[in-house]
């Protein structure tokens, strides 16, 4: 229901679950996000309800991941804050507080996150990934070539059809089609359904 947006049918099924297991705690955090989606002036006092709930850092993970899903970006990163506090280190917490500085356009902010993440954890490659599409996103190809490369060249994420893709559109950025279509083959093998792969050899042979 959530991902078709509707959220009176899927405030009826937390509700359900609820009405068996009143202490489902999911299904609160779930409960709680349909009414932020609805605009419920019911939204806040649940949340500050939720908040008091909260004594382990997935407690505070799944309620900001919710706050998240539905936009509200100042209830997600007070979440991570808390769960921050419990745990500094904790890597998804800092790579969704790195998302949601993009998305306030605090782009210094997030690169800074980023770059200190895949620092600490340079085999893992969520941190890179963020890193590249930041620049992609600013048209900063040449930098977002770097870190997609990086995640190629050191198979961080071998099976992932991603980087390849995001490579391609980098090199697509500097004019370089051919090296494109050359990764952008290797991502359809990977994703043969994935359509906005073959949008972009259809661009390139555009450009032959």
């Amino acid at each position: 229901y959530e991902k078709h947006r509707r959220f009176d049918l899927a405030q009826q099924s937390y509700e359900a679950i609820l009405s068996i297991e009143e202490d489902n705690f999911p299904a609160q955090v779930g409960r709680m996000a349909m009414l932020i989606a609805t605009n419920s002036t019911e939204a806040q006092t649940n949340f500050e309800y939720l908040k008091q709930q909260c004594i382990a850092e997935n407690h505070w993970y799944i309620l900001g991941e919710h706050c998240l899903k539905v936009g509200d970006l100042d209830k997600a990163e007070i979440c991570f804050a808390e769960l921050l506090k419990l745990s500094p280190k904790h890597y998804e917490a800092q790579l969704y507080q790195s998302f949601i500085q993009q998305q306030r356009e605090n782009v210094l902010a997030s690169e800074r996150i980023l770059q200190n993440l895949s620092q600490q954890h340079p085999q893992r490659p969520e941190a890179y990934i963020q890193l590249g599409n930041l620049y992609l996103s600013a048209h900063g190809f040449k930098q977002s070539e770097h870190y997609f490369q990086h995640i190629i060249e050191d198979s961080l994420s071998p099976e992932d059809w991603y980087p390849f893709y995001a490579l391609a559109l980098s090199l697509i950025g500097q004019g370089r089609f051919t090296e494109a279509e050359n990764y952008l083959l290797q991502a359809q093998k990977l994703q043969p359904e994935e359509d906005k792969i073959q949008n972009s050899l259809d661009l390139i042979e555009q450009h032959k």
